[in-house]
């Protein structure tokens, strides 16, 4: 038997959709391999990787990579596990830390402080714990999971929002990526099959991945069913070539 597909997968609760046929339905030919985003882009540049579900400004910064243009991770609006915490008013943020998890949230936040806060910060890479960031810095980005279930009282951004009043367009945080040529081997049109699998059995997915995750049914539901999409529109595209525009022009590409 051929070797199977090599998949990375984030551990976050919004990619559940995009996998979850996967995981209900065990085949020797695909291998899941769960981490995230950042280190994900890593492995599939090093080829440990066949294809995976990858932060998107990454994609484009590895063109030896190719993607679907058909699926991914996107919100128009608030997306709830995309959050910007501050101690300070932003035009007066000095300091930064961004999650190291992921890379088009971390540019996403240069962008905004560019194009649309003001002030000049200090941006410092760190492990997703917001009391250590904010012990150091004035300001603390987080994502997936953790940004999802904090609860503070610290004043917070939710980036899906302030890029959509920013530039009037959704945002795309994830696609699938993949090897030169993978997605056209019958890869592609099983990803494809996956998501109309993971869309039917939402709430089966909220039953079993809300207790150990630590969210709240409620929450979980309206995140899996309201917040997120996995199937890209024209919309989408345009609102990923207006981040990568502004990447670019940042020189974060």
């Amino acid at each position: 038997m051929s070797s199977p597909y090599r998949l990375g997968v984030v551990a976050y609760l919004n990619a559940r959709c995009l996998i979850y046929q996967f995981q209900e339905n065990p085949r020797p030919d695909l291998q899941l391999v769960e981490d995230v985003p950042s280190r994900l882009t890593d492995q599939l540049v090093a080829g440990e990787l066949d294809a995976g579900i990858i932060s998107s400004i990454e994609c484009f910064r590895h063109p030896e990579l190719e993607h679907l243009e058909t699926l991914g991770i996107a919100c128009t609006g608030a997306v709830l596990s995309v959050k910007l915490f501050a101690r300070a008013p932003l035009d007066r943020v000095q300091t930064v830390a961004l999650d190291t998890s992921s890379r088009t949230a971390a540019a996403l936040t240069r962008i905004l402080f560019a194009e649309r806060w003001g002030g000049d910060p200090e941006f410092v890479s760190s492990p997703p714990d917001l009391n250590a960031m904010l012990s150091r810095c004035d300001a603390a980005l987080l994502i997936g999971d953790p940004a999802l279930r904090i609860e503070s009282d610290i004043q917070r951004h939710d980036l899906g929002s302030e890029w959509l009043e920013h530039t009037g367009l959704p945002f795309v945080y994830a696609i699938w990526a993949g090897r030169p040529g993978v997605f056209g081997s019958g890869l592609g049109r099983r990803l494809e099959e996956a998501e109309r699998y993971g869309s039917r059995h939402i709430e089966e997915i909220v039953q079993k991945e809300a207790h150990p995750r630590a969210i709240g049914l409620p929450l979980c539901r309206t995140y899996l069913s309201q917040v997120i999409r996995h199937r890209l529109t024209a919309d989408d595209r345009e609102g990923l070539a207006r981040y990568l525009e502004s990447a670019r022009r940042l020189g974060l590409l």
